[in-house]
């Protein structure tokens, strides 16, 4: 039955405004994996429900996955008949936006959902994925349905995650594997009518070269296919993934990077899915079938078992003459909605790309207001409607089992709820399963959706929990700690601050990166080699001006930008302290600003004293060394200098040095002198000019460093 809706309606559990189904000519639905879903009819301008024919207007027909629903965009009359084309409600999604939003280590189902929820306005619609991959996207100010499907957009869900969609009403799902292997093979054969088969031999690919970012290659070059042998010789073909980037020698250059044997091994393996998922190493193969014209021949009963396959579905195509089976999947159909049947199909082993629609959808709005009721009610109302209103279905009872179906017959049977001892489930690709919703005897309870939100084996939505991913926000202020399978990472309402990887820590300040700490990064080149993945690397970012320590306020140690270090509070040096290319000064306040002071230096190891003393009137005096200051030097075994000065006329010398004093005479009585020690620092007797362990080399990159900065 195909019904026609007011453009507001959004339960659509009923005939709404009625069913036009008896005077809708030519009907067809077209499908396209990833692609275009659209249904077209034509209408005599006298029929009844014309007049209610028109701009945004929906419509509910009948499709293999079920009823669903159509949007008109485009009437066209023509000699008394309506041409019209409408476009599956999904693409109601084309007048959104999404302004701005970054998905950071996210599997296939947190990057949905995230996606659906910074639309610029809320909808109805429900996001879901069971893509297991974890990957990164910022998107700027793109419509949903391009950033979900379009190729040509590099940071598309498509592209980076990959998968099939898969449009049932407001529930879109981005699915790793669209429809279902039955075990169905049909026999090619040649100069059938209303079949036509296409195989391409050129593009098959047996030799990958993996290219990642900034021309990263595999040290080995090449990823070879298993079937590499079955071609007369190797098929070579480049493949770019500029999405895999290497930790270059600068450290967190790009905040994707990886090191580089991670980023090997991801090479590796984007490579090996060409083969394992894409196919590469295959022929290209195309399958069109015309149900219509088939339906003339007496093959067409080798060929019914297309009939019954599902949208996405696989089907082996044996082909005797060249010895091969092609793995062939439903990539597009044709289906009449009334007779509800396939007109033609189209099988294929190759990826199909999709269009941006804007330019051809146009006059589309949508009016759907956000659901005022909470979602939990909401949840209950949708279900309560959906049950009252499953009138028309057929009950098969049996001693073991009770089936609920969509047809009389088992056999052509799509949408199936089965009871037995072992539980029951719901199926809606006929009797065999798969069972998508099911709850069995031992408690296990297998669904798609579970209202309230989402819940799944990947993805519970109340917040957000996932094997790969865990978001915690608080009082919905929104994210504030997201764990991903290889970061975590901390956010200040939607502002990223923090991120811990296996690389080290990064951070930022709103506008932009501050700085980065941990076991990656750019090491001196002047310093000792070997440092490599053994230092804690703490690095400024490009927003970033100082990196600071501090235990007491407005005290501890402060790097700068420049290269200057400062240091507020008392300081203690324990070990050896060189200084290279530098003064050695202390710095004074005076009234003009600070001054530094040169050091003194001696080619051996000395620490001295000084003091007054006067001779008296024995014109000799014993001067005591400082008990305290003889700790620190030897006097016991190596001879220490006295230096002094009189302040009169008169001589005066040293007669006598000791290890604890020395005797001072003079000539005169009363005479005031000044003397100064200087004696061997204890533990350092024997340092003269000690050689450093740094290399003239060393000293020279330090040099040329300075120099280069100072350039």
């Amino acid at each position: 039955m195909i019904t026609l809706y007011k453009k507001t309606e959004t339960r659509f559990i009923d005939n709404g405004l009625g069913d036009i189904t008896n005077d809708v000519i030519n009907p067809k639905i077209s499908w396209m994996d990833n692609g275009m879903f659209s249904l077209s009819f034509q209408y005599l301008t006298s029929s009844n429900m014309a007049a209610f024919l028109t701009g945004q207007m929906l419509i509910k027909a009948p499709t293999p996955d079920g009823p669903q629903i159509f949007r008109i965009c485009q009437i066209n009359p023509n000699m008394g008949m309506l041409e019209i084309t409408a476009y599956h409600l999904f693409y109601d999604l084309l007048d959104n936006l999404i302004e701005d939003t970054f998905i950071q280590n996210q599997s296939g189902a947190g990057a949905i959902v995230q996606l659906g929820d910074h639309t610029q306005y809320k909808t109805n619609f429900r996001f879901y994925s069971d893509i297991q991959t974890i990957a990164n996207s910022r998107m700027v100010r793109l419509n949903p349905v391009t950033a979900l499907l379009d190729p040509g957009q590099d940071n598309s869900f498509v592209n980076r995650w990959g998968g099939h969609i898969h449009r049932d009403n407001y529930t879109i799902s981005m699915l790793a594997k669209l429809g279902n292997d039955h075990g169905v093979q049909i026999r090619h054969k040649k100069n059938l009518t209303g079949y036509n088969a296409s195989i391409d031999w050129n593009a098959v690919v047996t030799r990958l070269m993996p290219k990642g970012f900034d021309g990263l290659l595999l040290p080995e070059k090449y990823v070879d296919s298993p079937r590499i042998g079955d071609y007369t010789h190797p098929k070579i073909s480049i493949v770019e993934y500029p999405n895999i980037i290497a930790i270059k020698e600068d450290g967190f250059s790009q905040e994707e990077a990886v090191p580089l044997e991670e980023a090997y091994k991801l090479l590796r393996e984007a490579a090996q899915r060409e083969y394992d998922d894409n196919r590469f190493d295959y022929p290209i193969a195309t399958y069109n079938v015309n149900f219509i014209e088939l339906g003339t021949t007496e093959e067409y009963k080798d060929l019914r078992a297309l009939e019954r396959i599902n949208p996405g579905d696989t089907i082996t195509v044996i082909h005797e003459e060249d010895n091969i089976n092609i793995k062939a999947e439903m990539v597009k159909y044709e289906y009449d909605p009334i007779r509800e049947t396939y007109t033609s199909i189209e099988l294929g082993n190759y990826k199909e790309s999709f269009t941006n629609l804007k330019n051809e959808i146009k006059d589309i709005n949508n009016n759907l207001i956000g659901m005022e009721a909470g979602f939990l009610d909401k949840a209950k109302q949708v279900a309560t409607d959906l049950i009252n209103s499953g009138f028309g279905g057929y009950v098969r009872v049996y001693p073991d089992r009770i089936l609920i179906m969509d047809t009389d017959d088992e056999k052509t049977a799509r949408r199936v709820w089965q009871w037995n001892l072992n539980g029951f489930g719901y199926s809606k690709t006929g009797i065999n399963g798969p069972y998508g919703l099911a709850m069995t005897m031992d408690g296990s309870i297998v669904a798609d959706f579970i209202n309230v939100g989402i819940l799944n084996a990947s993805l519970i939505k109340t917040g957000t929990l996932d094997a790969n991913l865990v978001r915690v926000a608080f009082n919905n202020i929104g994210d504030a700690i997201e764990i991903a399978a290889n970061a975590l990472t901390l956010y200040n309402g939607a502002t990223r601050i923090m991120q811990l990887t296996k690389n080290g820590l990064q951070f930022w300040n709103g506008t932009g990166d501050v700085g980065t700490m941990g076991t990656h990064g750019d090491i001196f080149d002047w310093t000792a080699g070997g440092f490599s993945q053994k230092l804690i690397n703490i690095l400024l970012g490009s927003g970033g001006e100082a990196i600071q320590i501090s235990a007491r306020k407005n005290y501890g140690f402060q790097l700068l930008k420049n290269g200057e270090i400062n240091i507020k509070g008392d300081t203690v040096h324990i070990g050896n302290f060189s200084v290279i290319g530098g003064a050695k000064n202390a710095v004074h306040v005076t009234r003009d600003g600070l001054r530094a002071t040169p050091a003194y230096e001696l080619a051996e190891s000395y620490l001295g004293d000084i003091g007054t003393a006067n001779t008296g009137k024995l014109k000799c005096v014993k001067v005591n060394i400082d008990t305290i200051f003889g700790d620190t030097v030897n006097t016991m075994e190596y001879e220490y200098q006295v230096f002094i000065q009189q302040y009169g006329k008169g001589s005066i010398w040293v007669s006598e040095r000791n290890a604890d004093y020395f005797i001072v005479e003079s000539d005169v009585e009363d005479l005031e002198f000044v003397w100064e020690i200087k004696a061997k620092r204890r533990g350092f007797e024997n340092d003269r000019l000690v050689m450093h362990d740094m290399t003239n080399e060393q000293i020279e990159k330090i040099w040329r460093g300075d120099e280069l900065e100072n350039d």
